[in-house]
Parts: C-alpha cells; sequence; structure tokens
C-alpha cells in the first residue's frame, strides 16, 4: 500500500475495528506511521507517532537501517544503535526471536519505501526521539 501511495488507505485500516488490531502487526505499526507521515510533511506528531512505534518494536531499527540505508554504518547511526531501547531489547522480549525475524522480513519487504531520502531522514529523526523517551522514562 505504501509503495501505491495508498497512505489514507492505510490509516483507515489501522484505525477500523477488526478482529485483530493492527497497532499489533509490526510492520502494519510501520506503515502506518509513515503513512501518516506522508499525509501532514513535517508535522512533529508524525514523527512522535513513529517514535513510538519504535519504543513497542526497538529491533526493527537496525534492519531498517541496514535494508535501507547504505550508510547505516556511518558512527552516528551506529552509536544510535547502541543506546537504548535499540541495543537492549532483547532482555524485555521472550519470544523466541519471532519479532526480530518479522523486523527483518518487513525491513526486506519495505527496502524501496524507507530508502527512499525523506522516510530514511524521519526514521533517523524518530529514532532519536525515541531514545531520548527511553531515557527519561
Amino acid at each position: 500500500a505504501l509503495l501505491a501511495k495508498e497512505n489514507q488507505f492505510l490509516v483507515d485500516v489501522f484505525e477500523a475495528e477488526l478482529p485483530v488490531a493492527p497497532r499489533f502487526l509490526l510492520g502494519f505499526s510501520f506503515s502506518n506511521a509513515l503513512a501518516h507521515h506522508r499525509l501532514s510533511p513535517g508535522d512533529r506528531a508524525a514523527t512522535h507517532h513513529l517514535a513510538r512505534v519504535l519504543l513497542r518494536y526497538p529491533m526493527a531499527l537496525k534492519p531498517l537501517l541496514s535494508t535501507a540505508s547504505s550508510s547505516a554504518n556511518s558512527g552516528e547511526l551506529k552509536k544510535l544503535l547502541r543506546r537504548p531501547p535499540f541495543c537492549d531489547w532483547e532482555a524485555d522480549v521472550e519470544d523466541g526471536g519471532l519479532l526480530e525475524r518479522l523486523a527483518r522480513l518487513y525491513a526486506e519487504r519495505s527496502r524501496r519505501v524507507w530508502s527512499a531520502g525523506e522516510n530514511l531522514a524521519v526514521l533517523c529523526e524518530a529514532a532519536h526521539i525515541a531514545s531520548r523517551v527511553y531515557g527519561e522514562g
């Protein structure tokens, strides 16, 4: 849906009453956050929405950055990945690696979307916000 620029559709499905809440689906949560950003470019609330998703699924940042950016090994991004909650999420998640695997699959399948310059920039900005919020909590 993101590749087809069906941003409003993603938002509507996310907010719909369904048997399974989409907010509990890792890939859908990230896609919804990016759809909000695309519908309201420059809106700080959309960036903070993505930061909340990163706080819920911190294991997704590394695969998203790795698949989306050729500069994922830059010093700044490496430093970000060494900061909580992105460095120590395993202590809070006992799922046998399921969420990490889902994060890797989502990152690979959505590579074209997240590698776009503005999407990658908002991901990095949201990651900084998430790290700061986590540190304050």
